[in-house]
């Protein structure tokens, strides 16, 4: 199951070295830019991938906490966390 990475798109940068870094590291990561493609629904691509995650890892920043997708997937991963207690 992979790690899932929510990370805003001005931190980009950090969360695609921060992938890399944990690939390396043997885990098997999930991050939008590499498994998104055109077509897909980019709803229902994120639910599946927080629901069959094996954490939800947040790149916390200025740019997260503002962005309305990483309050979203913060939200999924908690309600999922709540239905598993």
């Amino acid at each position: 199951m992979p790690i899932f990475i929510s990370y805003a798109h001005e931190d980009k940068e950090f969360a695609e070295k921060l992938a890399v870094h944990l690939v390396r590291q043997k885990a098997h990561v999930w991050i939008d830019q590499w498994e998104l493609k055109v077509g897909d629904s980019i709803l229902e691509k994120i639910q599946s991938a927080i629901k069959t995650a094996s954490a939800l890892l947040i790149v916390l920043s200025k740019a997260s906490v503002a962005s309305e997708w990483c309050r979203r997937e913060l939200s999924a991963g908690l309600m999922r966390e709540l239905e598993e207690l």
